[in-house]
């Protein structure tokens, strides 16, 4: 799946998260909030990171139970975090990485400090094209529309999107 078909998806995902939410009842919810059924041995769709999490349960904003995603959160700069994220990636059918947090600069200046760490602790002997995208998901309100963005590596380490 490309990069922008991926973030089309979940627009469309907050969108009809947004639109159950708003319908006449929460009813549309339950089965997202309970999880829903799935097999145990279908792959998760991707990874959700949170270190300011809009709900209790964050994958709940793309209309996804802890089912359908692996849901990190305190998320800690050190080895033993990323093998764990790693190990997660390599379980899900895409190798994306979902940031999900308020809109706050000291939250972005986080998450590039992350993914700085990141790459040159994982990816100091790996090829750079195995390295998973990370997509910055911003909200403003726990129950608002998401502001998706794609982080991309710039020079001297910073993140463009």
């Amino acid at each position: 799946m490309s990069r922008t078909s991926f973030v089309e998806f979940l627009v469309s995902r907050n969108r009809d998260f947004i639109n159950l939410y708003n319908s006449e009842s929460a009813l549309g919810l339950v089965e997202t909030i309970r999880g829903g059924e799935k097999k145990a041995d279908d792959k998760k769709h991707c990874v959700v990171v949170s270190f300011d999490p809009p709900l209790n349960s964050p994958p709940i904003v793309f209309n996804w139970g802890s089912n359908d995603v692996w849901y990190l959160k305190n998320a800690t700069i050190n080895e033993n975090f990323f093998n764990h994220m790693d190990d997660h990636i390599d379980k899900s059918e895409t190798p994306y990485v979902i940031f999900l947090e308020r809109h706050c600069l000291a939250h972005k200046r986080k998450i590039q400090r992350f993914i700085k760490n990141y790459r040159d602790q994982k990816f100091r002997n790996r090829p750079l094209e195995q390295m998973p995208k990370f997509i910055l998901a911003e909200y403003k309100t726990p129950m608002s529309k998401i502001k998706l963005t794609e982080l991309v590596g710039g020079p001297h380490d910073t993140l463009l999107s």
